[in-house]
Formats: structure tokens, C-alpha cells, sequence
């Protein structure tokens, strides 16, 4: 992935523009302008919509993120975690958290990982993903999964007066609840 200065020097020069006349655009010194194009400093960000209208260019294009090949990398991810899943859920592991390097936080990618991890030995870890999951997942799927694998935690894990309040998050139309509940719940 490219750096800012590095693409803020190219777009510069793209528009054969000084750094001088480019850093007047901004109020700037050129000195700034040098340091970031170097990579000494970065720009502030509130002068981030002002580079990218500068260069017309937008501000995922300022910064090289293309949502789409983004998408693809973390399906490819997932794609190579899910083959090992069963048969080395260790390396299926290492495959989602070194994916997790590059996209921190990914709920696609974290979701994958929940089915990676030991719901008895890493139950702690297993209960904060998905209570992560639950509280900020924007893809009601993965937030639902997440419901899904806490109360069956809960319930492993012998914490059976948190698994109703968990179920009652998921609605009907979802996994069956009526279904969840009846496997879960004892009496």
C-alpha cells in the first residue's frame, strides 16, 4: 500500500505544481509539504479533504483504498482459513489473525475467527469477540452468528442464566430462535 507523502508527491507532480505553489494552496510552508512527500510528518487530518479536492481525486483514492479489492483480499482470507477450518483450526487461526493485521478489527474476519477458537480453553477470548460483534457488527448476519456462538459458550462453559437474555437479541426470523432455544435452554 502506498504512503500519503509518496502519493501526495505523486499527484504533485502528476500536476507538474511546485511544493511551494501547492503549500500556498493549503497555507502552508513548503517545508510541511516536504516533510510529508519525505515522510518525516503527515498532514493534519482536517487538511485531508483539501489535498484530495486539490488533486481531484477522492479521499479513499488519496490514501490507495479500494474498497472493492479490499473486500476480495478479506474473502480470500477467510476463503484459506475455511479450508484448514477442521483439519488444523490452529492454522486456520494464524491465517484470520494475520488478516486481522491488515484489516484490524474486520467483523467478516473476526466472525470467521470465532469458529477458529476453542470455546472451553479461550472462552474469555470467545465471549469479548462476540460481545464486540454483538454491540458493533454493521452486518446483522455476523452480529446474529455472534449471538449464536455466545450462547453456546454460555452454555459449555456452564453459564446458563446468560444464555435467554443472549437468545432474546435474535429475532425470530433469525436461525429460528424458537429452535436455538430449544437446543440451549434445559426445562
Amino acid at each position: 500500500m502506498i504512503q500519503l507523502g509518496e502519493k501526495i508527491k505523486s499527484l504533485r507532480k502528476q500536476k507538474n505544481i511546485s511544493q511551494e505553489v501547492f503549500a500556498n494552496y493549503l497555507g502552508v510552508s513548503f517545508q510541511a509539504v516536504s516533510k510529508w512527500e519525505n515522510g518525516i510528518t503527515m498532514p493534519d487530518v482536517t487538511m485531508i479533504p483539501a489535498i484530495a479536492s486539490f488533486f481531484s481525486v477522492s479521499t479513499d483514492e488519496l490514501f490507495d483504498f479500494n474498497l472493492f479489492e479490499a473486500e476480495k483480499q478479506i474473502t480470500e482470507i477467510c476463503d484459506e482459513a475455511y479450508k484448514c477450518r477442521y483439519t488444523d483450526p490452529a492454522k486456520a487461526e494464524r491465517v484470520l489473525r494475520d488478516g486481522l493485521q491488515r484489516f484490524p478489527g474486520n467483523e467478516v474476519i473476526l466472525n470467521n475467527l470465532l469458529y477458529t477458537l476453542d470455546i472451553h480453553s479461550k472462552a474469555d477470548e470467545v465471549i469479548n469477540l462476540c460481545k464486540t460483534l454483538i454491540e458493533s457488527a454493521k452486518d446483522d448476519a455476523v452480529k446474529y452468528d455472534a449471538c449464536r456462538i455466545l450462547t453456546s459458550c454460555y452454555k459449555e462453559n456452564g453459564q446458563y442464566d446468560l444464555i435467554k437474555p443472549t437468545l432474546e437479541m435474535i429475532p425470530e426470523i433469525y436461525f429460528s430462535k424458537l429452535e436455538l432455544m430449544a437446543s440451549m435452554l434445559d426445562g
